[in-house]
């Protein structure tokens, strides 16, 4: 079987899966494994940071935990109803982070980052390039 087949594999099987960072914070692995339903498991919000537009309120569907054993903690602490809160919190926040058929009703990741650059030009030609206070409604 492929690698990256059976990686998927994993993540599909898998509760929380442990996402340390490779050559950046940020791996494509954090991605994958949330894609899979597995919430992911990563030693600080480095991890998540350059991507705010797609994922908003990480906290509340990634676990930031150091060390595996940190993790192991926050795990059993949070409980069944705690991972029940967390899935239920990436499931709303899943198809912005994916690409979908454009008729899937709900707003994917091109989709998220086409409104925020409509929403970026908006301020920036009501703003005259400086923040105004009250930006379009769709921002």
């Amino acid at each position: 079987e492929h690698g990256s087949v059976k990686t998927l594999e994993v993540y599909a099987d898998s509760l929380f899966c442990f996402q340390p960072h490779g050559d950046s914070p940020t791996r494509q692995g954090l991605f994958d494994s949330m894609s899979m339903g597995c919430i992911p498991v990563v030693p600080d919000s480095t991890s998540f940071s350059g991507y705010r537009l797609h994922i908003r309120d990480a906290e509340k569907f990634i676990l930031i935990a150091y060390r595996p054993e940190d993790a192991i903690q926050k795990i059993k602490e949070m409980g069944e109803e705690g991972y029940r809160r967390m899935f239920h919190n990436l499931l709303k926040v899943l198809p912005n982070m994916i690409y979908a058929h454009q008729d899937t009703g709900f707003d994917d990741a091109i989709s998220v980052m086409l409104k925020n650059l409509s929403c970026k030009a908006e301020i920036m030609k009501h703003g005259n390039g400086k923040t105004v206070s009250s930006p379009p409604s769709y921002c």
